[in-house]
């Protein structure tokens, strides 16, 4: 082979190999995540057919500072909020490096950061799917006593120049609220109770975001908010949050822990009421995962009903994954396992009470029988 032969092959293997290449790098971004990490921030970009479906951008300290649908920020800040340090995006600084996994399907994410003048920490976890669900877990820890803290919450922002004059809608047990969102500052509360919230969604014809409760019922939380925070003169937004404690029963003894579980769902076209079978799909699931989670800590020295409880929370976990894979049907399969499972838990321990009971009864009537004929056989003076 002659020289020009010779380089004639290595140029044509090396345009071989820049086209492989070229076409591996441009594939990659046709669909899945694109992780890119800046000096304070992880930005964490959803692809679809080369084009930026949604993007979540989240401070190093674990607060997010904003989620945009198709380069369009559809929230402000979000994260774990205290009366009087503030919002976990711009109020807490990170302690560690965030970890940071791309596992194809989803993106997990861990966070570790400290609230300034507090010895309050917060760790944060995202998992981040394709479907645009993404769920989350805080906690907030004290490592001294907090006196001054007033109230925690987890809050999100929706930015006045997306929703002003839309609708937001508060799902309660047996009815689904609509709020209109006002051009002027509105004062108050749109909704603060006490009642079991499921979601609020936030929508706009095109698309939106449900900011959901995954732990409905349980101890974590005391109530819920939504209202114009501009009123304070801070945000140009409308707000919600779930509220671990009531306002100025937030006081924080060393060691104590505020979890946080919550979900957000970036959807489509039709408001809540396109989505609604994905939306009561995923409080069906925080509803039965609340049960779960009381029969494991009722049933802990129980051997049996703690084992069905573990297979429950195991089919709840399966299905809520499969759920955010887009997998409906699937995920209806191990919802209706897992409540099976913690029916068999509730008729065990029925039958075990009963079970009790009767001997307990039997000994009494024995005992009451007893009495009657030794009183009746005790000789008179």
């Amino acid at each position: 082979m002659n020289i020009k032969g010779f380089f004639a092959i290595a140029f044509i293997l090396y345009l071989l190999l820049l086209l492989q290449t070229n076409y591996i790098r441009i594939d990659a971004q046709q669909k899945g995540f694109q992780i890119v990490e800046t000096g304070n921030t992880v930005e964490i970009a959803c692809m679809e057919m080369g084009l930026e479906k949604f993007k979540a951008i989240i401070n190093k300290n674990g607060g997010i500072s904003e989620i945009q649908i198709s380069g369009v920020p559809y929230t402000g800040a979000a994260g774990t909020f205290i009366w009087n340090l503030w919002d976990q995006t711009s109020n807490s600084n990170p302690i560690a490096s965030p970890v940071i996994e791309n596992k194809g399907e989803y993106v997990e994410a861990r966070f570790y950061g400290k609230y300034r003048d507090s010895e309050i920490y917060v760790n944060t976890n995202y998992t981040i799917f394709k479907t645009g669900l993404i769920f989350i877990s805080s906690v907030l820890e004290a490592r001294r006593d907090e006196p001054t803290v007033m109230q925690t919450a987890w809050m999100i922002y929706f930015p006045t120049s997306i929703f002003v004059n839309e609708k937001a809608y508060v799902r309660f047990e047996n009815e689904v609220r609509e709020i209109a969102l006002p051009v002027e500052v509105t004062r108050g509360s749109f909704y603060e109770g006490r009642d079991i919230v499921y979601w609020v969604d936030f929508s706009k014809p095109t698309e939106g975001i449900t900011f959901i409760n995954m732990a409905p019922g349980s101890e974590d939380w005391y109530g819920t908010t939504v209202r114009d925070e501009r009123q304070w003169g801070f945000v140009q937004g409308y707000c919600a949050f779930f509220a671990h404690t009531s306002y100025g029963g937030g006081a924080m003894a060393m060691g104590d822990k505020r979890i946080s579980k919550v979900a957000l769902y970036i959807h489509g076209p039709g408001g809540y009421e396109g989505n609604r079978e994905v939306l009561d799909l995923i409080s069906d699931f925080a509803k039965t995962d609340v049960k779960c989670s009381k029969a494991l800590k009722s049933y802990s020295t129980n051997t049996n009903a703690w084992k069905l409880a573990s297979q429950a929370k195991e089919n709840i976990n399966s299905g809520l994954e499969r759920l955010a894979r887009g997998d409906i049907d699937g995920s209806k399969a191990n919802l209706e396992d897992a409540k099976k499972l913690l029916e068999e838990i509730e008729k065990a321990s029925g039958i075990g009470f009963e079970t009790l009971l009767f001997p307990v009864i039997i000994l009494i009537l024995i005992i009451i029988v007893v009495t009657i004929i030794i009183r009746r056989r005790k000789p008179k003076k």
